[in-house]
């Protein structure tokens, strides 16, 4: 009997972890079972699930609003292209621009692989343009505004360091090594980052983790992810984002980051017939960073800005802008700018904006 019922729990543990097993090799949780997709507060707050942080966004009319008219990339005068800073950014345009003169099309990359290649390389580029359909256009240039938030400017915009790599019949075997392995981890690895993912947000485990999230909070004053916090104002930070305040980021990574671009410019020019004016966007701890930090920042983007200036390619510089700010910029638990924030940069915008005898906006997203 006993016997009996050890097979049938363990038969039964078997399948549950199966089935676990199997859930977690999907690219993505079901739609049914993933608490995070309702999308109300802030990411950093899904990051962690601490109930602390746990206030919702202050966006969501402005997240509901409808844009008014619709575009497409071959009729537009404006192409503005960048990563999830942009995926309402129309709606932005739509509420806050005191230009409606211009056609303009709004896209956010965020889900496209390319924007995991250094992105000052054309072909690279290329792929971004042909996914989003911007092809050549005759006439005058037409302008891109290229959006970048600042913890992926080094990754996307300077020149990756050489790798050594091997040669001949070494190769041969680290290629096939490379690929043995790789096919052993898609059939039988569960990646770190699915389980944690799992574990916060199915509707199975997400309560229980963040009363454990809250406990070791309360105790050790714990953060899952390492991330930044705040109580007074109750602000939370993406934790690398700390390095921009632990690692002087040197003026020759200004310079080849600088070069780069001069470099992109000039192909877009001539390949697109596209003017490229660049936005780098500020990390939330590069701005508010005084909040959980005595330590100075390095300047990394207004010293970015200058560099661009001097080698006459467009910027648009939102630093000083939002350190000005009387009020905040970003959402409190969220790395993305908050209305005000998309606010100052619409108006920075609009000092680029060709004139035009219409207004045609619209949303794009790459997947």
């Amino acid at each position: 009997m006993r016997t009996s019922v050890l097979k049938g729990l363990l038969g039964g543990w078997g399948v549950i972890s199966l089935a676990l097993f199997l859930l977690l090799k999907q690219e993505r949780l079901p739609g049914w079972m993933n608490t995070a997709l309702e999308g109300k507060k802030g990411d950093l707050y899904y990051l962690t699930k601490l109930s602390a942080f746990s206030q919702a966004r202050n966006d969501q009319d402005f997240l509901q609003q409808e844009s008014k008219t619709s575009s497409n990339p071959e009729n537009a005068d404006v192409l503005i292209m960048g990563d999830s800073f942009m995926q309402v950014f129309a709606k932005a345009i739509d509420r806050f621009s005191t230009k409606h003169d211009q056609q303009i099309y709004v896209v956010s990359t965020r889900h496209n692989p390319a924007l995991l290649e250094p992105l000052f390389k054309i072909n690279t580029f290329e792929k971004l343009l042909q996914k989003t359909q911007v092809r050549r256009r005759r006439g005058a240039p037409r302008t891109l505004i290229v959006e970048s938030v600042e913890r992926e400017l080094i990754r996307r915009f300077a020149t990756p360091q050489p790798i050594t790599q091997p040669s001949g019949l070494e190769k041969r075997f680290a290629d096939l090594a490379f690929r043995a392995q790789a096919k052993f981890n898609q059939w039988f690895v569960l990646k770190p980052v699915k389980v944690d993912y799992f574990l916060k947000h199915s509707v199975v485990t997400s309560a229980a983790y963040g009363a454990w999230a809250d406990a070791r909070f309360a105790l050790f004053q714990e953060v899952p992810g390492n991330h930044l916090y705040t109580r007074n104002p109750p602000w939370l930070f993406f934790g690398p984002t700390q390095s921009n305040f632990t690692d002087i980021r040197p003026d020759s990574l200004i310079q080849e980051i600088t070069a780069n671009l001069v470099l992109l410019q000039a192909k877009l020019l001539g390949q697109y017939n596209l003017k490229l004016v660049f936005m780098p966007v500020p990390d939330k701890l590069s701005v508010y960073g005084h909040l959980v930090t005595e330590k100075p920042y390095d300047n990394f983007v207004p010293r970015l800005c200058k560099a661009l200036e001097q080698a006459h390619v467009p910027v648009i510089c939102l630093y000083d802008d939002f350190k000005a700010s009387a009020e905040p910029v970003y959402h409190p638990t969220d790395t993305h700018w908050n209305p005000d924030g998309m606010r100052i940069a619409v108006q920075k915008i609009e000092h680029f904006l060709p004139a035009s005898n219409s207004v045609s906006m619209q949303e794009g997203t790459d997947r």
